[in-house]
Formats: C-alpha cells, structure tokens, sequence
C-alpha cells in the first residue's frame, strides 16, 4: 500500500510543517481575494503539489472530490521538465480561452525545467491572466525562475517539515494503520526523511511491508541504518580501525550517503554540546550521548573541518578514495591514546554501551 498516496492531506490544515500558507492562502480564498498567478517554492516533498491541489479544490468546491481524483475538467496539472516546450505553453494558452465549469487552475510542476522561449509565451498569460483563471507554480529551484516571472506570482515559500511534525504525523499514520514498528525506529525514520512528509511515509510503507518492527530487523536486511556513530567511534581506534570499519559499510551503501551521516552525527554531536536535546531515543541517543562526552567541542570542530574540505572536493576525484583518506585523517585526530585497538570485522547490529566503552577502557 501506498501510504503517501492514502495520507496525501486533502485539507489545509494537514498539510505538514507548511503554517504560514495553510492559514493566509484558504483567508484570501474566503475574502476573494486570491492572487490568480502563485509561486510555490521550496525543496522536494514538502507539500507544494499537494497544496496546489488542495487551492484547485476549495476554488471549485462543489466538485472537490473530482479535483482530488484527478477528473476535473478545469483542473490541468502540466510537469514542466517533460512538457514544458513552446508548443505546449501555446497550446495551454489557447485551451484557456474556452468556457469551463467553475474556476481553471492550471498547476505547472517544475516549473524552471520549462524552455526559454517557454517562459517567454506563459509571461504574458501571467501578466494579463483571463477571468476566472489560476496559476499555480510550483518549483524546487526558484533561483532558476527569471525575474520577471517571478515578480508576476504571489510567492509563498515552503520549507522542511520539522521532526516533531513528522513524528506526530509518523504517530497518527500508524495508528490508524494499526502497524507495528518500535518508537526508535519511527524516529529514524523521522529524522532520515529531511522534512519530507511523502519520504517519511514511503520509508513507514517499506518498513510495514517487511514486517519490520526494530531497528536490529532492519538492520539485518539493509545492512547498519544509523552507521554515523558507529564510524565516528571506529575512530577511536586509529586510522586502520576507521578504514576497517569504512570498508564494511560501503558494501551497502554511497560514499555520498556516508558523508551525509558522517556530517549529520557530528552536527548531532555539536547540539549534545551545547545542551540541546535530540530527537532520537534507546541505543541511538545513547550512543551520541556517549560520543559527546568523550569528544571535546574543538575535536568534533576538527573532524567537520575535515570532512567539510571533503564535501569540496569530491566532484574533482575519487569520492571513495577521498573518503578514505578523511577517514584516515579522523582516526589520527579522534584517536583515543589510552588504548588502542583495531575495531574487529562489524557486525550489522547497532554497537552496545559495553562495546563502546571497551574502546575507551
């Protein structure tokens, strides 16, 4: 089952993490005062189609559920990276001279893959818009979107959900499916999403499909989900026990990814430090905890630097040779000198306090 297709929000206010343009678009629908060209910005499954959606349906209210199936006349949804020739912006151009029931909303996903001289026909529908007729621009890249487009929109800015918002939505998903997943777990889930409400929910659907309820089951299927601590602590036990440890998990999965986690535990390592409280809970806080209060602020500072001059570089070389030699350098400045021992062939389950102590005696 398609959890992210069943749970879409069909409302304003379920759209996840997106207040300002839930509360301010569904007033000016009330007031009629609704700017017929809008501007929806923002990364990647944060809910931009979704409210485009939501904006066609309250603007034809009487046939929402059409709307939502898909099946409104007077609904278009174009994706401008697969259909965004002149032509095609010509042709919409002509379409919206005709009568249609109710309001047209014309919704254009991607909207900055659309061609130049694309762009040039769709300014002047924006500048001059016909009666009765909505523009909804949605795009992951409103850099990318000429100026004179974008003054035409009324823009709204759409930003990642926060973990809290996933997890309440996390929570009530579950519930309602009756699934059974253990809490730290939903809270990876929370957390590897980046406030990506659909992320969030195809991730629970893989989990529910499997019958997945722990993070050591998952584990044993994937390969280690939240490795970042763990090769921070391989560390400890000098470059060969960083290499050995590196090795093993590039088996399953992307230098790329192994820099995201490597970057994300050490920002995780930085808010322990500063008093602030993480979002995760059992072995996985417990071992950031644990990391924290052996680490000082100006070692995990060291270990960012490193791997941030990595981030550099990795489009001019070898990514996993780069991220070798990054890991090596951590093993040299993370390295604990009271003992140091080679971290032994890892396994897939998530590193106990008693194996993390035993690196440090």
């Amino acid at each position: 089952m398609n959890l992210a297709l069943k749970y879409r929000p069909r409302r304003f206010e379920d759209v996840v993490g997106q207040k300002l343009p839930s509360v301010v678009i569904p007033a000016m629908i009330a007031q009629g005062s609704l700017s017929q060209v809008l501007l929806l910005a923002g990364p990647s499954g944060v809910g931009k189609t979704t409210m485009a959606r939501i904006i066609a349906a309250e603007l034809n209210s009487e046939a929402a559920q059409d709307v939502h199936e898909g099946t409104h006349p007077s609904v278009l949804e174009i994706d401008g990276a697969s259909n965004g020739s002149v032509s095609a912006i010509r042709d919409l151009k002509r379409n919206i001279q005709f009568a249609m029931p109710g309001n047209r909303v014309i919704i254009i996903d991607e909207v900055h893959s659309i061609s130049d001289e694309a762009f040039d026909a769709l300014k002047e529908m924006l500048e001059f818009p016909p009666d009765n007729v909505y523009f909804i621009l949605c795009t992951t890249e409103a850099h990318a979107i000429e100026s004179a487009i974008r003054h035409r929109c009324d823009r709204y800015n759409f930003k990642r959900a926060s973990v809290d918002d996933l997890l309440d939505r996390l929570h009530y998903v579950i519930e309602q499916e009756n699934i059974n997943v253990e809490p730290a777990m939903v809270d990876l889930i929370a957390q590897r999403s980046e406030g990506s409400f659909r992320e969030s929910l195809m991730l629970l659907g893989q989990i529910a499909a499997g019958g997945i309820t722990t993070i050591e089951e998952y584990n044993e299927l994937q390969g280690e989900i939240d490795y970042g601590p763990s090769l921070i602590l391989s560390t400890f036990g000098g470059s060969a026990s960083a290499l050995s440890k590196l090795e093993s998990i590039l088996h399953y999965t992307s230098s790329e990814e192994i820099v995201d986690r490597t970057v994300e535990t050490l920002r995780d390592l930085m808010l322990l430090k500063g008093g602030i409280q993480l979002k995760y809970s059992g072995k996985m806080l417990a071992t950031r905890e644990f990391l924290a209060k052996k680490l000082g602020t100006a070692d995990i500072l060291k270990a960012i630097h490193i791997i941030w001059d990595l981030q550099t570089k990795l489009s001019a070389g070898d990514p996993v040779r780069g991220l070798e030699m990054a890991y090596a350098m951590l093993g040299e400045v993370l390295k604990q000198h009271e003992i140091v021992p080679v971290v032994p062939a890892p396994s897939n389950e998530v590193m106990s306090l008693d194996d993390m102590r035993s690196f440090t005696g």
